[in-house]
């Protein structure tokens, strides 16, 4: 279980801008294995996500991830005077939100991102291999420091909000009609709409 705390990493929200996903990245700092290192392996795990501001708490559960601890990203080789692949121990979890949470997260704080905090917590890891989990490296297992970072996607509060009242207008619509098509009414009202032609 790891649990990250902080609200120096949504001060990069534009104020008053609906979000629609967080990715956070999570890297061991000192761990470096050669890519092919049979450490690296396939995960699973839940998460959650807390926002915090003006002392009242807003909780998204229920995430599932797959991922594996094999963070790759590309480095200068200063020998060879070229870029190369490295291999980190880490990954990459993304908090993708619905078009109703996404509201409910800006009607929570105003939009006010440089005074909301935030918790992670990820928990129920496993390997997908089957293997025993005790002995997989993960970022954040040990006395290391590990690299965190965040990046987000915004979405504009006017179009989310025609999105979620067209989407509920027409879901209204569906009902309706499987409602009429279970009684004896159907058949009239269909005739009615193709002007009298079965």
């Amino acid at each position: 279980q790891v649990i990250a705390a902080d609200n120096n990493f949504l001060t990069g929200i534009t104020q008053n801008e609906t979000v629609d996903k967080i990715k956070f990245s999570f890297v061991d700092r000192f761990v470096f294995l050669n890519c092919l290192n049979p450490d690296f392996t396939d995960l699973t795990y839940s998460g959650e996500i807390s926002f915090y501001y003006q002392n009242r708490t807003k909780t998204f559960e229920n995430f599932k991830f797959e991922s594996t601890n094999k963070y790759e990203y590309n480095a200068w080789e200063q020998q060879n005077s070229h870029w190369e692949i490295k291999c980190a121990v880490g990954f990459e979890v993304e908090f993708d939100f619905t078009g109703f949470e996404s509201l409910a997260l800006t009607e929570f704080n105003g939009g006010d991102w440089e005074r909301t905090g935030f918790k992670i917590t990820l928990d129920d890891f496993e390997r997908e291999d089957g293997l025993n989990f005790g002995n997989t490296p993960l970022p954040f297992n040990g006395i290391d420091f590990f690299s965190f970072g965040a990046e987000y996607q915004s979405i504009n509060t006017i179009t989310a909000g025609f999105i979620i009242k067209s989407g509920t207008f027409f879901l209204s619509i569906i009902t309706f009609a499987l409602a009429i098509a279970s009684t004896p009414y159907w058949n009239p009202l269909m005739k009615q709409i193709k002007g009298g032609v079965v």
